[in-house]
């Protein structure tokens, strides 16, 4: 298990790139800074003007996916920029194909754009009743589409040329802003957050499977599965790591790094390596296969 400063602010994201061996961050005026997950060494830094990043990742290529004024893409080597996508983004997801991205606009908060990742052209929009979109992600066979905003979270099928709202549900706790939202690898379930609450949903059936109140005081912030599947982690804010088995929906195992509120959890593509961010700016990076 590592341990160390990353940030001087709060983290609000954390990627690892697709062979394991670099980890992205972002934060309030923080596009994206590359670590190497095992050293901590800095790589390179790209500052922007906004104040939270919550979209991050990395492309099948690995170039670097981050939120500038619209989506940026950079070479993992140095940060420098190759190309961007839309403006005023929000937060973003894309195709695991690395063709198309989904950019919610700040501007229009509840409308969802498509974009061709490589060209940049816009592909379609849709506007969703769901007030400021803060969570956004595609499901792994790219048939589908989730978001939480503000008012709603919102399940939507994606077609050719246009989107079809499958589902779409009101939580008053999403009104804090504070959410998490993660598809099964499979692609069959998804999983979002609303407070202390963590709901799993049937995707193709569009109805809730199960509902998980969290004992604490604080509510759930990021959730991961493991890429098999058979785990979700989850981060809260009150500074707990849950490791959860999916199928029986029961906590395994838990830890407390006394890192002060946690707001970011990311896993490796290989399951070997796990890590947690928060609003101290640390990170903790550990083995999977050894907790």
């Amino acid at each position: 298990m590592l341990i160390w400063k990353a940030h001087s602010r709060k983290i609000d994201v954390l990627a690892f790139s697709p062979c394991g061996r670099l980890l992205a961050l972002g934060g309030p005026n923080l596009a994206c800074r590359l670590l190497d997950p095992l050293t901590g060494q800095r790589l390179w830094t790209v500052r922007t003007r906004c104040d939270f990043a919550r979209s991050l990742g990395f492309a099948p290529d690995g170039a670097v996916l981050c939120r500038g004024n619209g989506l940026s893409v950079r070479s993992a080597h140095d940060g420098r920029e190759l190309r961007r996508c839309g403006q005023w983004c929000r937060v973003f997801a894309w195709n695991r194909d690395g063709r198309t991205a989904f950019l919610a606009d700040v501007k229009a908060g509840d409308v969802i754009r498509r974009y061709d990742l490589k060209t940049g052209k816009l592909r379609g929009q849709i506007a969703l009743n769901s007030g400021p979109i803060n969570r956004i992600a595609v499901s792994p066979d790219c048939q589908w589409l989730a978001t939480v905003g503000y008012r709603r979270f919102n399940l939507v099928r994606l077609r050719a040329e246009r989107f079809e709202v499958a589902a779409t549900v009101a939580q008053r706790a999403f009104s804090s802003g504070v959410s998490a939202l993660a598809f099964s690898p499979c692609g069959s379930s998804v999983v979002w957050t609303a407070g202390r609450t963590l709901f799993v949903w049937d995707v193709r059936r569009g109805r809730e499977l199960k509902r998980l109140p969290l004992d604490a005081n604080k509510p759930f912030s990021d959730v991961a599965f493991t890429p098999d599947g058979q785990q979700l982690i989850t981060v809260g804010k009150d500074g707990i790591t849950r490791i959860w088995n999916t199928r029986s929906w029961q906590c395994e195992r838990w830890y407390g790094w006394k890192l002060g509120p946690l707001c970011a959890v990311a896993v490796a593509a290989d399951g070997r390596l796990a890590a947690v961010g928060g609003e101290r700016g640390s990170i903790v990076v550990w083995d999977l296969d050894r907790s």
